[in-house]
């Protein structure tokens, strides 16, 4: 026979949880003085209702009583009044009416973005605004030279290649080492790379460097200047133009030996849009054309008082999505532009065999065949004031022609990146076919930097 004892009394220094093969567990901590103070659930019940008492009265508004505020209000007709609040809403009561609209609100108006040029800090390491006290006026390289060169190029905006294709685009701009560089279909990736590159930052001011002008929900792209640090920038403005394609113009106003000269770069609207195209070109050339009534168009009244007395000429440069003859050229013309190829080619004595009528575009998106639909106009001299400054198209090239890195002779794709791009944090996702070789002949675009070719411009500055 077995005598069977009762078990015995827990033990306290054993915790909940210590078993076989574990060894005594801390005793438990003392229970708190005030249980109703313990967070979480060890709340009492008498806390919980405490609480709930406490949210039962903030919900009762009834009994809150609103300090009194006024606000001063301007509307757009320029009404000013002052609100208080009442105890069933406001009471505005109307003090005055400005009859001069506020500069911010004619810009939001008129579609118009103030920029401020872009210039990289060495000491900082960073790309800051460009302090007036920087501008050389009247000491630009071109000034002093008697040339200046301009370069337009729409760098394709498609992922494919990306990055190893805008290394290519960094080498024919760096050599074109224009004054004026006016770029399409800029991507934030494009960007970001651009404002990298040793000879940006040593040599341009920029329009942008953090993309706030890039525009599009799915595919973010947009146009960017990059002007020669000696260049004189008086102004820098992005207007919206008639689209249901994101399109803006870029528009700075430059001074060169004490004239004043705009300069736009624009992406067209693209496909069939003839009708679009046309209200654009027509706005770009009443904004580079202003002279009276340039504050509705974002043009200063100080500027435009100069602009009358010494402004010389207007430029557009960009991706025109028309070609030679089409409807657009008679808006062109009437606006009084001249078509720089065509100026500069006729003047070296070209043939039109020879200069393939121009053609930036080998296979145009719309019509699947070649071209000329990226296009440099030249706007009318103006002599007022007895000035006969001008500029004179002297010379054109294309450029981005040839296949990127291509050995001639084997017709492939043999050079890799640079080793600045394999160590690129986001290769993997911008170009994960980058170390394959692809015959040339095989791709789509033919292996070129951009489904367009880059357009370089030499201009004569005249005086006489």
């Amino acid at each position: 026979f077995f005598e069977m004892s009762s078990p015995p009394k827990a033990d306290s220094t054993k915790t909940k949880g210590s078993g076989k093969g574990k060894a005594p567990g801390p005793p438990p901590a003392p229970a708190a003085k005030n249980a109703g103070s313990v967070k979480g659930k060890g709340k009492s019940w008498a806390s919980r209702q405490s609480s709930g008492s406490a949210t039962a009265s903030l919900l009762d508004f009834a009994s809150v009583t609103l300090k009194p505020t006024q606000t001063r209000v301007r509307k757009r007709d320029g009404t000013i009044s002052l609100e208080t609040r009442v105890s069933d809403g406001f009471d505005a009561q109307v003090l005055t009416h400005e009859t001069e609209v506020p500069q911010y609100v004619q810009d939001q108006e008129a579609g118009l973005s103030r920029l401020d040029p872009r210039l990289f800090d060495v000491t900082a390491q960073r790309w800051t605004r460009m302090p007036r006290s920087a501008m050389l006026e009247d000491n630009s390289q071109a000034w002093r030279t008697g040339r200046l060169r301009l370069l337009t190029y729409n760098v394709w905006f498609s992922p494919l290649r990306q990055r190893e294709r805008a290394e290519a685009l960094f080498r024919i701009l760096e050599d074109a080492d224009a004054d004026i560089v006016c770029l399409q279909e800029v991507t934030p990736k494009f960007l970001h790379w651009l404002r990298d590159q040793n000879w940006v930052r040593d040599g341009f001011l920029l329009s942008d460097t953090t993309c706030t002008t890039l525009r599009g929900s799915d595919l973010v792209y947009g146009v960017v200047m990059l002007i020669k640090r000696d260049l004189f920038v008086a102004s820098l403005h992005l207007h919206a133009l008639p689209t249901t394609m994101n399109r803006a113009a870029l528009v700075a106003t430059l001074l060169l030996g004490g004239h004043e000269f705009r300069i736009a770069t624009a992406h067209l609207e693209s496909l069939d849009n003839e009708a679009v195209r046309s209200r654009q070109l027509e706005l770009i050339f009443k904004i580079l054309l202003a002279s009276e009534g340039g504050a509705e168009l974002g043009i200063s009244k100080e500027n435009v008082a100069r602009s009358q007395k010494n402004h010389a000429t207007a430029i557009l440069a960009g991706d025109m999505n028309f070609g030679e003859g089409s409807c657009e050229d008679d808006i062109v013309l009437e606006a009084k532009f001249s078509d720089c190829w065509r100026q500069a080619r006729q003047k070296d004595g070209q043939t039109e065999d020879a200069m393939e009528n121009g053609i930036t575009m080998p296979c145009d998106d719309a019509t699947n065949v070649p071209a000329r639909i990226d296009r440099v106009f030249l706007g009318p001299s103006s002599f007022q004031g007895g000035s006969k400054w001008h500029l004179v198209p002297e010379a054109m090239h294309r450029l981005g022609m040839d296949p990127v890195g291509e050995q001639k002779g084997h017709g492939i794709l043999a050079r890799a990146c640079s080793p600045a791009c394999l160590t690129s944090s986001d290769d993997s996702d911008t170009d994960p076919d980058l170390p394959t070789l692809i015959p040339v002949s095989e791709l789509p675009w033919n292996g070129r930097p951009s489904d367009h070719y880059g357009l370089l411009c030499e201009f004569r500055v005249a005086s006489a």
